[in-house]
Parts: C-alpha cells; sequence; structure tokens
C-alpha cells in the first residue's frame, strides 16, 4: 500500500546507509577482527528483517534499510578484503569472478525463494538464510584475513593503486544501479507489458552469470584494462544499437539486456582484482573504496535519470549507460 516514491526512497536509503558502512564497519574490525564483525553484521541484518516484517511503517522501514545497508557493506567489504588476500596475482580474476557468478546465481534463486511469498513469512525465510549463513564462517579452518592498522576507505591510494580500477567500478554501478531500479519499468511501459521488465531482468542476470567467470578468467591471461575496455565497448554499441533502433520490438530489447549483464557485472570483479593487484597488503582499503565507488555509482545513476526523463528524454536510461 505504498507509494513509488516511498518504495524508491527505501532503496535511497540503502545505499546511503551502505556508504556510511564503508566507514563504520572497518573501525569494528580494526577492534575484534573480520570473523567477529561478519557474527556482528549478520545479527543487525536478522532484527532488521523480521522488525520490517513486524512494523510496516515507511519511516521506521526508511531507518531499517539504512542500518541493513551498512550491515551488508560491511559482508562485502569481509569477503572481498579475504579473498584478495587469500587469492595469488595470477588467479585473482577467477577467483572474484567465480564470487561474483555466486552472488548473481543468488540474486536468482533468492528471487524465486520469494515469489509471491507473504510479508512476515518472506522475512523469515530471509533471516533463517542469514542465520545459517554464520556457521561456516564462525567454523572455518581458513587463515582470516590479518588485522589492519589503517581501516578508513582510501581513495587517494586506491586511485594511485588502480586509476582505471575506481573508474570501472563507479561505471559499473552507475549502469546497474539504473537497471536494477528502472530497467524493468522500463520495459513495462514501452510494450506495455507488465512480464516484459521481469524478462529483461532475468535476462540480464543470464548474461550476467554467463560470462562472469570466462571473462574473470581472460583478465587472469590478458593485461585486466583491455578487457574493462572491451567490455565497455560492448556494452556502448548494445545501448548504441536500441537508440538507433527504428521499430522497437521485445527480443531485441531482452538481447541488450543480456549483453548489458554480461558486461556490466563482470566489469565490477575486474575492477577490484586490478586495484588488489596493486594492494601493497592494503586490501580492506582497498576494499572500502571499490565498494563506496560502486555505491556513489548506483545512487548517482536512478538520480540522474530521474533528473532526465523529467526534462523529456524518454531515452535517457540507454543514454547513460552508453
Amino acid at each position: 500500500g505504498m507509494s513509488s516514491a516511498a518504495i524508491g526512497m527505501t532503496g535511497a536509503t540503502y545505499f546511503i546507509g551502505f556508504i556510511l558502512g564503508c566507514y563504520a564497519i572497518p573501525l569494528l574490525i580494526r577492534q575484534v577482527g573480520h570473523i567477529r564483525v561478519f557474527a556482528f553484521c549478520v545479527a543487525v541484518l536478522i532484527v532488521c528483517i523480521l522488525s520490517i516484517a513486524r512494523w510496516p511503517q515507511i519511516w521506521f522501514w526508511l531507518g531499517l534499510r539504512a542500518v541493513t545497508g551498512a550491515a551488508m557493506a560491511g559482508l562485502y567489504m569481509i569477503f572481498e578484503s579475504w579473498l584478495n588476500e587469500q587469492a595469488p596475482p595470477s588467479q585473482r580474476g577467477s577467483v572474484l569472478s567465480f564470487y561474483g557468478f555466486v552472488c548473481i546465481a543468488a540474486l536468482v534463486l533468492g528471487q524465486m525463494l520469494l515469489f509471491d511469498a507473504p510479508l512476515l513469512s518472506g522475512a523469515s525465510l530471509v533471516a533463517l538464510i542469514f542465520a545459517a549463513s554464520v556457521a561456516p564462517v564462525v567454523l572455518t579452518t581458513s587463515k582470516a584475513p590479518s588485522i589492519p592498522e589503517s581501516v578508513h576507505p582510501d581513495f587517494r591510494f586506491t586511485y594511485r593503486a588502480s586509476q582505471v580500477g575506481l573508474l570501472s567500478a563507479a561505471a559499473s554501478g552507475v549502469v546497474m544501479g539504473l537497471l536494477w531500479s528502472n530497467g524493468a519499468v522500463y520495459a513495462s511501459l514501452h510494450f506495455d507489458d507488465p512480464d516484459a521488465g521481469a524478462r529483461f531482468i532475468f535476462w540480464m542476470l543470464v548474461g550476467g552469470l554467463i560470462c562472469q567467470v570466462p571473462v574473470g578468467r581472460l583478465s587472469d591471461r590478458l593485461d585486466r584494462r583491455w578487457v574493462l575496455l572491451a567490455l565497455s565497448l560492448i556494452g556502448f554499441f548494445a545501448s548504441g544499437y536500441w537508440l538507433l533502433r527504428g521499430e522497437p520490438a521485445q527480443l531485441p530489447l531482452l538481447w541488450v539486456g543480456a549483453i548489458l549483464g554480461a558486461t556490466a557485472m563482470p566489469m565490477y570483479s575486474l575492477a577490484i582484482a586490478h586495484a588488489n593487484d596493486n594492494a601493497d597488503g592494503r586490501f580492506l582499503q582497498i576494499a572500502g573504496a571499490m565498494l563506496v565507488a560502486n555505491g556513489l555509482g548506483s545512487a548517482f545513476g536512478p538520480g540522474l535519470y530521474a533528473l532526465l526523463n523529467s526534462l523529456g528524454m524518454h531515452e535517457a536510461l540507454f543514454i547513460i549507460v552508453a
């Protein structure tokens, strides 16, 4: 029963919390270590998810979504710094691409699990999944990441380590933030078919799933910057094809969605791999900076689209992506 604007605001507060979490969570990691902070973040997420189901009021939800964003940022930082510290440079692209593959597969599975689920039972299922995730982490026998002295996201160091990596992380955020928030709506309105939006997101995820691991392996054999350039050019031409097409049909849009998923999703994995090739042991600081860049891009894209769309640029979505 909430308005579209209110629902959109819950997404905005999530990304605000996500960015703030990139600064707050590392301080906890320095105090008590990665595994304890992982357990803490999961506990916070379970409380937030169950509270959302118990008290469905918009102002309460806005606050809870911000806290959820901060806790999720903590989980991503722990995953990515842990993986980057353990992965040898010659295999880092493959490892991080497989990590991206698992994330996308989980996104697809999550949509299937929660299909048409009532609010309370859906939230309970999410809480159960979060609770189950604690067990393998707290009982792991693999070496935990070393606790760094300096923990704040360091944009200057990250930019020196990989200018193209930091910018690619932001660009991936712009594209994926746009497609997640507005892609389904664009497709549904364009063809006056509610199912067109679901198909668009589905094919976008399929494209990302198929290309994530092969692209990562390719980046271990070639200069990662050339692979990032190739992904950017393919995404640019796919968007341009849709913009220049005369009579729009649904199947070409689904192909474009698959191509954009195949290019934008692996881009983030390759960006953090390239930055961490030159990390000099400062994996947590780089993970924080890359996540902030990606989060800022994810918030900027939909905001710019809303502005351009209000000015009458109805194809602004694919213009921004291109």
